[in-house]
């Protein structure tokens, strides 16, 4: 199975090009369809920026506010009208692409045939149970996941459990995928080397640890990203874990330094 990870977190938006196919995520910290005019000016500049051919879009309010930056003449706006939600889940599709949704519908997303998990399962969040879409490309049908995992907020050893358990359903689903081809997209709330990055990386149940080799099932990459200072990369005051990780200020060296 050939699967690309792509995985952005916090805000930063970032594409990748796969010859002519262009994939991006793009957290929009509670997207409404009215901003100030400063944002205005900065979230429209980013996604014309990206000139991407799909957007992962998480934490939009609905779908008048994600059709206000990416107008519905010139793109398909996959997401669930009927949700109140405000941190809601969405594809943006340029029109021209072949897509599909399990439950054959056109634009409305059905709140349980086309989230890969339940309400039900407590590792995601209200609506957040991971967005999936087919996108056709070249002859070859790619499955697209949409994630926003658990926040850090209260720490990792508070939290850790639920991120890490959402990547072990997120590999058994991929594993169970329809599609050889798949890229997970979103905002996983943690650093490139976290628990529940490694996991989703080797498919596996792994610990928290720098590494910058591609995983066995899927590839991070947000790596070498991470190294050329392209990522948001930190750690929270509330972090409680077994061993505390010092990080000096440059990233670059960050690997000669770090002590545990």
């Amino acid at each position: 199975m050939k699967i690309i990870l792509l995985c952005l977190l916090i805000v930063t938006p970032y594409a990748i090009s796969s010859e002519n196919l262009r994939l991006a995520t793009y957290n929009s910290k509670f997207l409404p369809a009215c901003m100030n005019k400063v944002r205005v000016i900065n979230y429209q500049s980013v996604i014309n920026n990206l000139n991407a051919d799909v957007v992962a879009l998480q934490e939009v309010r609905d779908r008048y506010a994600v059709e206000r930056y990416f107008p519905a003449t010139d793109w398909n706006i996959i997401i669930d009208d009927d949700s109140t939600d405000d941190m809601n889940l969405a594809f943006a599709i340029r029109k021209g692409f072949q897509y599909r949704l399990d439950s054959g519908n056109l634009k409305n997303v059905d709140k349980n045939i086309d989230f890969a998990f339940p309400k039900s399962n407590p590792n995601f969040i209200d609506e957040r149970r991971v967005l999936k879409l087919f996108i056709s490309y070249k002859g070859k049908e790619i499955l697209l996941l949409n994630h926003h995992a658990k926040s850090r907020y209260n720490g990792r050893m508070i939290t850790d459990e639920q991120r890490t358990n959402a990547a072990l359903d997120l590999i058994d689903y991929i594993y169970q995928a329809p599609t050889e081809y798949a890229a997970l997209l979103g905002d996983f709330n943690d650093t490139p080397d976290d628990r529940s990055l490694n996991t989703l990386e080797r498919g596996i149940d792994s610990p928290m640890q720098i590494e910058n080799v591609n995983g066995s099932f899927l590839i991070n990459i947000t790596e070498p990203l991470t190294l050329k200072e392209h990522v948001s990369f930190g750690l929270k005051s509330l972090d409680k874990t077994d061993s505390i990780c010092k990080i000096s200020q440059s990233i670059d060296t960050r690997f000669k330094k770090i002590k545990y």
